[in-house]
């Protein structure tokens, strides 16, 4: 039951991975280099030519990924990495927050775009709410999934649950959430740093929970055959 529930997990990780990549092409190649034009006239013909749909969807699938993931990858995690531990307890309840504000982020996000386009058609007040949500989701998701990440990061390199290089690799994209959270990367392509990180923490994670869950089926299904008549 535990290893089916690794895979599941694993996979649900690896999809996060799969489509937060593709946001992320989407945010460097379209949505930034708009938020560098200076006026309106300018943002109309950039978006004109390059549509945001595409991109809204994608947010829109990986706040729908990410929000399945709240259910399956915190407490899995915590039991990987130190059930008992107050710290890993408590981080555990920060990522449950952190990812949660993450899908709400992303799911926001997927109408801001598109909308700041057209924001002089719609209602000020609808528009800045719908960023003002996304924007504080945004801050609220960082920062606990940078905890969450740094506890997971500590507990693992006490614990056998994961690999070392898992260990560290959660341990410094934690850093880097907790960074961004404070501002220190910025707004820009460097500031895609973070989004980077999580893709590959993601995808490392899922390639684990799933090599993790095909070993121990093998292993058991070893031991069965081993086993006298």
């Amino acid at each position: 039951m535990r290893q089916a529930r690794a895979k599941v997990a694993g996979w649900v990780a690896l999809a996060v991975a799969a489509v937060g990549a593709v946001v992320t092409f989407f945010e460097i190649t379209v949505v930034y280099p708009n938020l560098s034009t200076e006026s309106v006239t300018q943002q109309l013909e950039y978006s004109a030519a390059h549509p945001h749909l595409p991109y809204a969807i994608s947010e829109l699938l990986l706040g729908a990924l990410v929000a399945l993931s709240v259910g399956v990858l915190p407490i899995l995690l915590q039991t990987r990495t130190g059930e008992a531990d107050s710290p890993v307890a408590a981080g555990t309840v920060f990522g449950i927050v952190g990812l949660t504000s993450g899908a709400l982020e992303f799911i926001t996000a997927a109408w801001v775009v598109p909308m700041s386009v057209a924001q002089y058609s719609f209602s000020s007040y609808f528009y800045g709410s719908i960023e003002a949500v996304s924007s504080m989701s945004a801050v609220l998701g960082t920062t606990f999934v940078g905890y969450w990440m740094v506890t997971l990061g500590v507990a693992a390199w006490r614990r056998s649950g994961m690999s070392k290089a898992w260990a560290v690799l959660s341990l410094l994209v934690g850093l880097i959430e907790l960074f961004d959270a404070l501002g220190i990367l910025g707004v820009s392509t460097f500031g895609q740093l973070d989004n980077f990180a999580l893709v590959l923490w993601f995808l490392w994670t899922g390639i684990e929970l799933v090599a993790f869950s095909a070993h121990k089926v093998d292993v058991g299904r070893s031991i069965a055959q081993n086993q006298p008549a």
